[in-house]
């Protein structure tokens, strides 16, 4: 993305909120905070909010080093990212994302704290999609400006992950079941269209390199 590419920056905002997915997410707040006070609820969804946004960053802060230091390339890594992606939304439209009943009653009696931290910062806010769309984001080369803005998105989305927490119980109701998987298969689909588009990216990327070689 360029500094001052918008459609690129909405896509990029998009899709990392379909990977963090926070109305799909909801249903399992509700069911692990059902023992809690209303001001535990808050806590729990601040203290998720803020891991996931705290693991992102760092992802994207440091996601050159990373792949550098892994010695992979670019357009490598983008086929694994594009493939990851792609698999977290298939599994979204397979109802595989979300954990079993048996996880979630073992979480329930846990502190608002430990939730907060984990399953809600992550894997289910801050989960593997999310991680590598900011590596990705952060491979590419930028300006301070670029990353103020990237920073910024990923505030917006972790702020509206926050807002949909904390209105869970209403959403749910409001919503029922088959509310929250008509957008579950919804942000599915996006993530297989985004994942397959970066994939082939990579392949192209690839496919360059190799004609200027031979």
């Amino acid at each position: 993305m360029t500094d001052f590419d918008w459609p690129s920056h909405a896509q990029f905002g998009v899709s990392l909120f379909a990977l963090m997915a926070p109305i799909v997410v909801a249903p399992i707040f509700v069911s692990l905070t059902s023992g809690m006070t209303f001001r535990g609820r808050i806590v729990c969804a601040t203290v998720g909010s803020v891991t996931a946004f705290v693991i992102l960053s760092l992802a994207y802060l440091f996601g050159e080093a990373i792949i550098s230091t892994l010695g992979t390339s670019l357009p490598s890594f983008q086929i694994a990212g594009g493939l990851i992606i792609a698999l977290t939304g298939l599994s979204m439209m397979s109802d595989k994302r979300v954990p079993s009943e048996e996880d979630v009653e073992a979480d329930a009696g846990a502190s608002a704290v430990r939730v907060g931290v984990s399953p809600m910062g992550v894997p289910l806010l801050g989960g593997a999609g999310a991680i590598t769309q900011m590596l990705l984001e952060g491979h590419q080369s930028a300006s301070v400006l670029h990353e103020a803005k990237v920073i910024l998105i990923l505030a917006i989305v972790v702020g509206l992950s926050w807002l949909i927490l904390v209105c869970a119980g209403f959403l749910v109701r409001f919503l029922g079941k088959s509310g929250i998987l008509v957008f579950e298969r919804i942000f599915g689909l996006l993530l297989i269209a985004i994942g397959v588009e970066i994939l082939v990216t990579g392949v192209l990327g690839h496919a360059d390199k190799f004609a200027l070689t031979h």
